[in-house]
């Protein structure tokens, strides 16, 4: 992994300490995985293909990236939720349906 690369992990391990980050790549596409998922960004090209007069555009991609991640990160709390207050419905149903079949 270059040194470029390494850096950007960093960034992002040191906002985020509990998520673990990767970088996955196809043909000249590049993106960032968040726990095994993709975030809502990809880029071309990759980083280690760009120099180091490209730095201020380094800082916005970590930028959007930090949108993206968070964007993600809500996505799944708020599928957790859903998934939480489904299964938290279903229960109270079968003790309604329970307590209407003893009756």
């Amino acid at each position: 992994m270059s040194e470029r690369k390494k850096e950007f992990l960093s960034r992002l391990q040191t906002k985020y300490r509990k998520k673990i980050f990767a970088f996955v790549s196809e043909d000249e596409k590049e993106t960032i995985t968040i726990d095994g998922k993709a975030i809502n960004l990809a880029w071309t090209p990759r980083l280690e293909k760009l120099s180091d007069s490209h730095n201020e555009a380094i800082e916005v991609l970590f930028e959007d990236c930090i949108v993206a991640i968070k964007e993600r990160i809500t996505l799944e709390r708020k599928k957790k939720r859903r998934i939480k207050k489904a299964c938290t419905d279903k229960i109270k149903q079968e003790e309604t349906s329970a307590k209407n079949h003893i009756s």
